[in-house]
């Protein structure tokens, strides 16, 4: 279950910056959890949760440090920057498949690279044109646009509604569901001793467990297709994505604006 996120443990040696200190720590907390896993499933999971946070700190400083736009106003201490993060990639990761299907029955390649010495990953795609097989890559992988109409697409709308399918429209109640979470798993309710996990054998543990640890692995793999290809410049998507996580995170903490208001994005080049 933790083999998928351990391949990055040998990867962590030439990492620079906070932003790399976070993917360590995330780590850090991962191998402890493993640890814990048997003895303590409640910290196990605990120790999960936090690591997921660390991925997505990670995120924020590597666009702060590689000077997107407008990453500055991202903020580390801020739980709603970080844990809207992984909901949001999925969404985008969603709809994107949706437009990939029709071009290959194949999913994404990653592949381990070397990017001036230290480890990074690589995104491509197999394709089929004219009965002929296509690798598409790009340098860095996520330099690429999202377009509608040849004009670059603005996918806010379709982002917020994705979401609140999801659940994930009530910000507050999802921190304080997360919240719960972290209590169920180490406080008394009054009743009983947080044991709620202490039974394996009933797969609560591993559930939970699995879904953290592909949060992790999803975060962390973003960050090997971005940070270590800093020199090359900007990735066209990661600007375009980020334009939009920011008005997102608007419209969770209850502040809409109508169609007309909203600001067009103009790529930063």
């Amino acid at each position: 279950m933790f083999s998928d996120v351990k391949q990055y443990l040998e990867k962590l040696d030439y990492l620079k910056g906070a932003s790399g200190s976070c993917i360590k720590s995330a780590m850090y907390h991962v191998e402890k959890a493993e640890i814990l896993s048997t003895v303590d499933p409640e910290m196990s999971i605990f120790r999960l949760i936090t690591a997921e946070e660390e991925a997505a700190t990670s995120i924020l400083l590597m666009l702060k440090e590689h000077g997107y736009h407008q990453s500055k106003t991202l903020n580390k201490n801020n739980h709603l920057h970080k844990q809207c993060l992984y909901p949001f990639i999925s969404s985008i990761s969603e709809m994107l498949s949706k437009d990939l299907s029709k071009l290959s029955s194949h999913p994404p390649v990653l592949k381990w690279v070397d990017i001036d010495g230290s480890d990074a990953i690589e995104l491509s795609f197999r394709i089929m044109l004219e009965e002929q097989k296509l690798i598409l890559k790009m340098e860095p992988p996520l330099n690429f646009e999202v377009s509608l109409n040849e004009e670059l697409h603005d996918f806010r709308r379709e982002l917020v509604e994705f979401l609140e399918r999801k659940g994930f429209s009530n910000t507050v109640k999802h921190l304080k569901d997360v919240a719960n979470l972290r209590n169920k798993l180490l406080y008394s309710d009054g009743n009983k001793i947080p044991n709620t996990l202490a039974d394996i054998e009933n797969g609560n543990y591993n559930k939970l467990a699995r879904y953290q640890l592909q949060k992790i692995n999803v975060l962390i793999s973003i960050y090997f297709m971005t940070a270590p290809y800093k020199k090359m410049g900007k990735a066209i998507f990661l600007e375009q994505a980020l334009f939009s996580y920011l008005e997102l995170l608007q419209h969770v903490k209850g502040v809409r604006h109508n169609k007309s208001s909203h600001p067009k994005y103009e790529p930063n080049l």
